[in-house]
C-alpha cells in the first residue's frame, strides 16, 4: 500500500452515500422507468453498487 495516500472519505461514509442515493432515486422515479448509463472509466463499479 502506497504511504502517501491518505483517506479522504471513509468506506462507510460512502456506503452510506450509494444508499441514500438509491432511496432518493426510488422515491423520484417510484412509478417510472429509470436507464442509469455510467460515463467515466471505472463508473461501473458505483453504478453496480447504486442499481443494487
Amino acid at each position: 500500500m502506497n504511504r502517501n495516500l491518505v483517506h479522504l472519505i471513509s468506506e462507510a461514509e460512502i456506503t452510506n452515500t450509494v444508499k441514500r442515493l438509491a432511496l432518493e432515486i426510488n422515491r423520484d422515479y417510484q412509478d417510472r422507468s429509470l436507464v442509469m448509463v455510467g460515463i467515466l472509466k471505472g463508473s461501473f463499479i458505483f453504478l453496480a453498487d447504486l442499481v443494487r
